[in-house]
């Protein structure tokens, strides 16, 4: 699937079956960029677990590059808590 030119800020997503696992690095390397900047301006990491329901953990393990393949639902929910407009297209 090949991305085409979109607004700032929107991804085109295929809707992920349950439990997908992202083997495409485009979408987490993203968010993991996205994060690694807003930390620097002093976004924490609870931050965003509290933002996303997810645990501390997960999404430490997300930013440091301890998970190599995130599920898909991890990475749409950060995605979408960062301010991503995700579409899905056939």
């Amino acid at each position: 699937m090949q991305l085409q030119s979109v607004p700032r800020n929107v991804v085109n997503v295929a809707r992920p079956a349950a439990k997908t696992r992202v083997h495409s690095d485009l979408w987490t390397k993203t968010i993991v960029i996205d994060m690694r900047k807003r930390m620097q301006s002093g976004m924490k990491i609870m931050d965003v677990a509290r933002g996303t329901g997810l645990c501390h953990s997960t999404v430490s393990k997300l930013i440091y590059g301890d998970t190599k393949f995130p599920r898909m639902q991890t990475v749409l929910l950060i995605m979408n808590w960062l301010g991503y407009d995700l579409y899905a297209e056939r």
